[in-house]
């Protein structure tokens, strides 16, 4: 009896030590498992953290490298229309002779090439006798010389001379960036160098001469691996492929020295961006093309934009994997002890745990899992005081090291996006940022109508306190001047750094000119009050000049353009003044007064023209319909759209001839289409307000139908929101009454208006249009998509056909088939053409 429960007694402490043996290996082996993919998840994380940080520096490292050659473009365009070239070149102007215009132009490089170390050479050069230069500056040994009438040499042989003057007025050519070998360049002989020109606008069809820039690419390189860490290299290659920058200078301009070395061959992945196939590749260098260390790579395309369509360079950056996983050796250590930590304690408390330990570690292999998708782990049982709180605790600490790196990561990634976009000096936004907010005002201000000023600032004498104080009290000036400027504006105005003394303010929303010349005294009375350095007070003053949106400038850049022309008209006057780009109001009256003669001349004429689009069923294939649009044949200014004139037209009562022609013309060429054999399905044209409020557009229509034979079928008159704004219920009756002779009535410009959704349901109407400002931007922009999506699922509720106008891309085009746009109108699909272009598309 004795022996027997002895055995017993053994068997059960047997089955008790496998148990606890099993659930220690099963312990052992769950932890180490969910160690390694912890682990090898952190990894991953840390290689796609380090992706999007390469290219998002990658891009950032881009977009400087453009911001400068774009400052190099408007640089070479300000000298080329200062009038001291024209002087030089024309032989004329306020100057008494041309050697006094010669010394002026001299005096102006000079001052740039100081400011831009990177310029080496300046020329201003004639078209006549074989493009011999009229005025040079060069950088020799860090000294700037003008050279002698004597040394002056003939360019015209070379391509930069006769390419440039090839262009249309303001057009920029820009060289390929290549090793100077050109004689008489001095500083630059040797160097990679970038030839910037532009051609000078003459009294005659042809340019009288160009103004050339030639930038040392040295100094730009070495800016852009400036702030790069270490341990980061950085690539430039042309859109050939040729290598510009590489950690091996024996791979650079590779051309230059008779055997070229392209960056598609020594890194294949970057083959679809050089054939235009892709804008940005990241991929691995293995070791054995990196001086044994393995590297993440990312390359990016860059094009030039408008300063030269087509062309485009490749950045790349590339970093150390051990750099990347520099932090996984110490999570690694972590994993370890947790597996000893745990397998010590499965071991010896197994027995007593047993029913309780599944549950902790399922919960702690779920919370694995959910940080690897989520990157939060949730909920860990951290308070127990055993080995799964020990691993939960120790989990906890995994976590916060993980989310710590991906939290500096962000850091750093939001860090270079400010850096790109802000001025380091005063912390404003920089000529990146207001080019940028420009845009958006632009785009809200073409929606509701309204205005928006520029005020282009320059400090005045602040060279002078440079020159005698240091770069230290300028410096304080600029960024004392930064911020009074931010003290006077309201919280929505922009005022940004462009560089060096110039300042620009962005005010939306201008309800009077009045306003921004009051706003601008106020800058003028400030920048007039004195600034206190090292114990003095300093006296500086600005000169200001102010361009309105839109009779100034119709974009960001030309906004800015003119406001700094009017500045530099403040200049000219005596400096410490204001000066509005357009002179007087008296000058847009009497301009005003001009076009409406010649408007009605126009109309009598027969200078006014249609032109038509075609409206295509959403697959694109099919027309099913044509959009007369107006033009003005002006017998100067050639062939002017009506966003010319129909302001003008609908102020002075014009409209209602011009519109009843429009419809007589449309309704002339639908029959002789129709004679023809072709189907272009219904003709739309636009009726006004106008026609509306004095009730004769039904009379019109039917006189003008009964006249040219067109039936009411194959007509479609657009009308605007505003229309049921004004007098709803008797616009209703009119409309109504053209509907019932069979003429479609449709909706132009559909949610750009404020018109009550309440009076559509009663309106006569068969299609909506959405404006082309909702298109713009989808499917990328958020709120756009939401808009064009309500239209549409409106429409479609209330049995209207739904039209999308301005498509010009097929991602616009798909969007709107899968949203269930009925169709669609846009340069992707055809652009406006006479009307004998029209059977084309039928």
């Amino acid at each position: 009896m004795t022996c027997l429960k002895a055995s017993e007694r053994t068997a059960r402490f047997g089955i008790a030590l496998r148990l606890a043996l099993l659930l220690s290996l099963f312990g052992v082996l769950a932890v180490g498992l969910t160690g390694y993919y912890s682990f090898t998840e952190s990894r991953k994380l840390l290689v796609d953290a380090a992706q999007q940080e390469l290219l998002a520096s990658t891009r950032v490292i881009g977009q400087r490298f453009t911001m400068q050659l774009e400052e190099s473009v408007d640089d070479v365009r300000l000298l080329a229309s200062t009038p001291v070239v024209r002087a030089i070149l024309d032989k004329g102007g306020v100057y008494t002779s041309a050697a006094a215009a010669g010394d002026a132009l001299a005096d102006a490089m000079a001052h740039m090439l100081e400011l831009h170390p990177e310029y080496f050479q300046l020329r201003l050069i004639e078209t006549a006798n074989n493009g011999r230069e009229r005025v040079r500056i060069d950088r020799d040994n860090g000294t700037l010389v003008r050279v002698s009438d004597a040394d002056l040499q003939e360019k015209g042989q070379y391509p930069y001379v006769y390419e440039t003057l090839r262009l249309p007025p303001r057009a920029v050519y820009l060289s390929r960036i290549a090793i100077n070998h050109e004689t008489g360049v001095r500083d630059g002989l040797g160097k990679p160098t970038l030839q910037v020109a532009t051609a000078v606008a003459g009294a005659a069809a042809s340019a009288p001469g160009l103004v050339v820039l030639n930038i040392d690419l040295d100094g730009l390189f070495a800016s852009l691996q400036a702030d790069l860490p270490r341990d980061v290299q950085l690539y430039l290659a042309s859109g050939e492929g040729d290598f510009l920058i590489h950690p091996d200078p024996a791979k650079e301009f590779g051309f230059d020295r008779g055997r070229r070395v392209l960056v598609q061959d020594e890194y294949p992945a970057t083959a679809d961006i050089v054939d235009g196939q892709a804008e940005a590749r990241f991929f691995v260098i293995d070791g054995a093309n990196a001086g044994g260390r393995t590297l993440a790579a990312a390359f990016v395309k860059l094009p030039f934009g408008e300063i030269a369509p087509g062309r485009f360079v490749l950045v790349g950056l590339a970093r150390p994997f051990e750099a990347i996983f520099a932090g996984t050796s110490t999570l690694g250590t972590a994993i370890v002890h947790i597996i000893v930590a745990f397998s010590l304690g499965a071991v010896l408390l197994s027995i007593v745990v047993t029913r309780a330990l599944s549950l902790p570690l399922l919960t702690m292999v779920k919370a694995v899992r959910r940080f690897a998708r989520e990157h939060v782990m949730g909920e860990l049982p951290v308070q127990r005081s055993d080995e799964i709180g020990l691993l939960a605790r120790t989990f906890a600490d995994m976590e916060r090291m993980l989310g710590d790196h991906l939290e500096e990561l962000r850091r750093k990634e939001q860090h270079l996006h400010h850096l790109a976009q802000h001025d380091h000096l005063t912390n404003l936004p920089n000529r990146l940022l207001l080019f940028d907010r420009l845009r958006h005002a632009i785009a809200k201000a073409q929606r509701t109508a309204s205005r928006i000023a520029v005020i282009f600032i320059d400090l005045d004498r602040f060279k002078d306190i440079n020159d005698s104080l240091g770069h230290a009290a300028g410096d304080e000036v600029i960024q004392q001047a930064a911020l009074r400027l931010r003290a006077l504006l309201r919280d929505e105005d922009t005022v940004a750094r462009l560089g060096g003394d110039e300042f620009v303010v962005m005010l939306e929303d201008v309800q009077d000119p009045l306003h921004v010349a009051a706003l601008a005294q106020k800058i003028l009375a400030c920048s007039r009050s004195p600034m206190a350095f090292a114990g003095r007070e300093l006296y500086i003053g600005a000169s200001l000049g102010i361009a309105l949106y839109p009779q100034d400038g119709l974009d960001p850049q030309s906004l800015v353009r003119n406001a700094d022309a009017a500045m530099y008209r403040s200049k000219a006057e005596g400096r410490n003044t204001i000066h509005f780009y357009t002179e007087d109001m008296t000058e847009q009256a009497l301009a005003r007064v001009q076009l409406e003669a010649e408007l009605r001349v126009a109309l009598a004429a027969g200078e006014l023209r249609l032109h038509y689009q075609p409206q295509f069923a959403i697959d694109g294939r099919r027309v099913v319909g044509v959009e007369a649009l107006l033009r003005w044949a002006h017998p100067r200014r050639g062939l002017l759209g009506p966003g010319e004139f129909i302001t003008l037209a609908e102020e002075t009562g014009l409209i209602v001839p011009i519109g009843e022609w429009v419809l007589r013309s449309a309704c002339r060429q639908m029959r002789a289409w129709r004679d023809a054999g072709l189907d272009p399905g219904r003709v739309a044209v636009n009726v006004s307000a106008e026609q509306i409020r004095r009730r004769e557009l039904l009379p019109a229509v039917r006189a003008i139908l009964d006249e040219t034979g067109c039936r009411p079928e194959w007509l479609e008159l657009e009308v605007t929101e505003s229309v049921f704004m004004e007098r709803p219920e008797e616009s209703s009756q009119v409309l109504l009454a053209v509907r019932e002779i069979g003429v479609e009535l449709s909706i132009d410009d559909f949610g750009t208006g404020y018109s009550s959704l309440a009076y559509l349901k009663h309106l006569p109407v068969g299609t909506l249009k959405i404006d082309r400002s909702f298109i713009r931007n989808v499917p990328a922009g958020s709120d756009d998509v939401a808009i064009v999506r309500a239209v549409i699922a409106l429409a479609t509720s209330l049995g209207l056909r739904v039209v999308a106008e301005g498509v010009e891309n097929a991602e616009q085009l798909a969007f709107l088939a899968r949203e269930g746009c009925d169709c669609a109108q846009g340069f992707l699909l055809a652009r406006p053409v006479p009307p004998d272009g029209v059977g084309a598309f039928l």
